[in-house]
């Protein structure tokens, strides 16, 4: 009888083991160390001054290189970035902001930025400067990178790197994801990388 019970207590053990959820993976990656882009920050194309990369308490702000004549990277992934945020909840999404930094802001007007990155997500920010130092500089720690020269018949030649970037209250970029990244993994990581932010903020006091 004690035998019995004994495998009965294994049985039930083991059901419920295998019962439990296995944990998500996210899709996206990190980098070893973290990389810090905290004080990093440029101009608002709508003339509304600075944007830090840092996000607010308890959000994520998506970070992205990118121009408005790109033909196939930058629409898609500002397309798929927006489908990815309409998967989460309402809560989730106000604790995401997006900004998209231009790498030609000779033919990325301010008006022109701006309507692009609005016309995709309607709360998303344009980021623009035309010192090339200060662009390269804000670069740099995201290990984004671009070239821009000149073409034939006036028309530059331009290249970038095609990584969204998610950058959390302190400064860190907790995640990026490679070009072609689903909307529904990208709005799953989201979902992950928010509720773990909620889960480390500490409790009590104001």
């Amino acid at each position: 009888m004690a035998g019995l019970l004994a495998a009965s207590v294994v049985l039930v053990g083991a059901c419920t083991k295998d019962s439990e959820p296995a944990a998500r993976e996210l899709t996206g990656y990190t980098r070893q160390p973290v990389p810090s882009v905290a004080g990093v920050s440029l101009p608002r194309a709508d003339g509304k001054g600075e944007w830090a990369v840092t996000a607010p308490k308890g959000g994520l702000r998506v970070v992205f290189f990118g121009y408005t004549s790109c033909p196939d990277v930058c629409p898609t992934t500002m397309s798929d970035l927006k489908r990815g945020l309409l998967t989460l909840a309402k809560g989730d999404r106000s604790r995401v902001e997006v900004g998209m930094a231009t790498i030609d802001p000779t033919r990325d007007t301010p008006e022109k930025l701006t309507d692009y990155v609005t016309t995709f997500i309607p709360d998303a920010v344009g980021l623009r400067t035309t010192d090339a130092a200060a662009l390269s500089k804000a670069a740099a720690p995201f290990g984004a990178t671009y070239s821009v020269k000149p073409g034939k018949g006036g028309v530059p030649e331009v290249a970038h790197s095609g990584d969204l970037y998610a950058v959390d209250d302190q400064g860190h970029v907790v995640l990026q994801w490679p070009f072609g990244t689903a909307a529904k993994d990208l709005g799953a990581d989201l979902a992950q990388l928010l509720d773990r932010t909620e889960t480390a903020a500490p409790t009590g006091g104001s």
